[in-house]
């Protein structure tokens, strides 16, 4: 399907359908793509490129939304399969309720902008626009990463920029829904070969897709959060510490970009079967890693000691506190459930994959993991902890906690 797209000349979109049955035109207001109202020029200080500063720029009036609310919210962009194809094509002309819009390698363009979309605008976007995609894909991820979600990498590595990309894709991704829960990772393989292109050919980086994660993003891949969270599903999709394993939007949090922080986890070993080739569905997979493996238990109490065992108390909003040292620290579940003092979760470990170093820092540091019964040191991902370390505990749980090899399944 994926070479479907890359091939074709130019792909055409009903975005304001809500299905099939609704096709490419709209019955809409003749003046609504019409000139934008204009605030008279005024001098301006040549501070953006975009801005001649020559005294004689024209100022419009548009409301900050505009380009969300014609395009992002479009019906069609909450169908998963829709981010693949519309940034895998070379062009796509979208057939919107309000007008029409146009996404290419090289910009944004709609019939109020019909010599493009203005910066801010389209800086703005909630979504990856397509122009920025190309230029990864092109390996050229120095200008692309001046604004946005990705400009906290853009003085770092290109293994940094790629890992941070691809956590920005996934997240889009995750905003959309899907009619079938198996094409989780099926829906996201044409996005994943261009990515394993780009590492492998034009950046010599050793490319491993692990279902939806890449090996050389690890460990720090697996600090991944889901909000709202639901039931897990049924059917299996990918083991539990990758995010195709449940449904929701993910992210990952930046903070380890802009503050000194140290691994206090190893990889030793990862394994996924799969069913036909390796960005497609799994059937199982294994994880095996060395790190630092606390208990934690629930506490009813806002005394709770300083005691390991001790560490989170759980409260009404579904987050573990603790009272003690650490400060501030929270658990985000993979899922939910109405008691989680049920199933067994009154067990629970905590695997610590970074350690930060400032006080201020609030942002996952651990897995929070289930020991299956009767398989010893084998465990299920059942979500993430954030914390908020003091300078003189920077280490965090890991100071009395002793190292563990553990296969997270």
């Amino acid at each position: 399907m994926g070479l479907v797209y890359h091939h074709a000349m130019i792909n055409l979109s009903a975005a304001g359908a809500r299905d099939g049955s609704e096709g490419l035109h709209f019955d809409r207001s003749e003046d609504i793509a019409t000139s934008l109202p204009v605030c008279p020029a005024f001098q301006n200080y040549n501070w953006r490129k975009d801005l001649k500063g020559n005294g004689d720029t024209v100022w419009n009036i548009i409301d900050a939304g505009f380009w969300e609310r014609i395009c992002i919210s479009s019906p069609l962009f909450n169908r998963a399969w829709i981010v693949q194809e519309r940034l895998l094509a070379r062009r796509v002309l979208h057939f919107g309720k309000e007008q029409l819009f146009w996404e290419c390698r090289t910009d944004n363009y709609c019939e109020t902008f019909p010599d493009g979309l203005p910066p801010l605008l389209r800086d703005s976007s909630t979504y990856l626009s397509k122009f920025i995609y190309e230029d990864f894909k092109r390996a050229v991820v120095s200008d692309t990463m001046q604004c946005g979600r990705l400009q906290n990498v853009r003085h770092r590595s290109a293994k940094d920029k790629i890992e941070v990309f691809w956590e920005t894709l996934v997240t889009d991704y995750s905003r959309c829904g899907l009619t079938k829960g198996e094409d989780k990772l099926i829906a996201l393989a044409g996005m994943a070969q261009d990515m394993w292109q780009l590492q492998k050919n034009k950046l010599n980086i050793n490319a491993t897709y692990l279902a939806g994660i890449w090996k050389s993003h690890l460990p720090h891949a697996l600090l991944w959060k889901i909000e709202p969270q639901n039931a897990r599903p049924v059917e299996y999709r990918a083991p539990t510490w990758s995010w195709a394993s449940v449904d929701g939007l993910v992210t990952w949090c930046d903070q380890r970009w802009a503050n000194d922080f140290k691994y206090t986890a190893e990889v030793l070993s990862v394994d996924v079967r799969t069913v036909s080739d390796e960005f497609g569905q799994v059937s199982g997979g294994r994880l095996v890693m060395k790190g630092p493996l606390p208990r934690l238990s629930w506490s009813n109490s806002k005394n709770a000691t300083t005691g390991l065992e001790e560490l989170f108390v759980c409260t009404r909003h579904r987050r573990w506190r603790n009272y003690s040292k650490p400060r501030n620290s929270r658990f985000y579940p993979d899922e939910w459930l109405a008691d989680y003092k049920t199933a067994g979760w009154d067990l629970l470990y905590g695997f610590q994959i970074v350690a930060y170093t400032k006080s201020s820092v609030v942002a996952p540091y651990m897995l929070v993991l289930e020991s299956l019964p009767g398989r010893d040191r084998v465990f299920r991902r059942v979500g993430v902890a954030l914390t908020s370390l003091r300078a003189s505990t920077s280490n965090g749980v890991s100071c009395t906690a002793k190292e563990a090899v553990v296969s997270i399944v």
